[in-house]
């Protein structure tokens, strides 16, 4: 996993997630840590370890956004 991809993912992530919870800390954490039936009952924590997983969270992300 190469630091630049994981660092775009991230960012990928965050922006795409923080106008669905603002930058309440604990709604972030939540929905980190909590399964989701989207992504085949893990929990986005469980993806972030590999680009794959950064990916699929990015791409459930990009849906609810309507596919943007």
């Amino acid at each position: 996993m190469h630091l630049e991809e994981t660092i775009a993912s991230l960012h990928r992530i965050y922006s795409r997630l923080s106008p669905k919870v603002g930058r309440d800390r604990d709604a972030i954490r939540h929905w980190v840590h909590c399964s989701n039936r989207h992504l085949g009952g893990e929990s986005p924590k469980d993806l972030l370890g590999s680009i794959d997983g950064l990916e699929t969270v990015v791409n459930y992300l990009s849906v609810l956004d309507g596919g943007s």
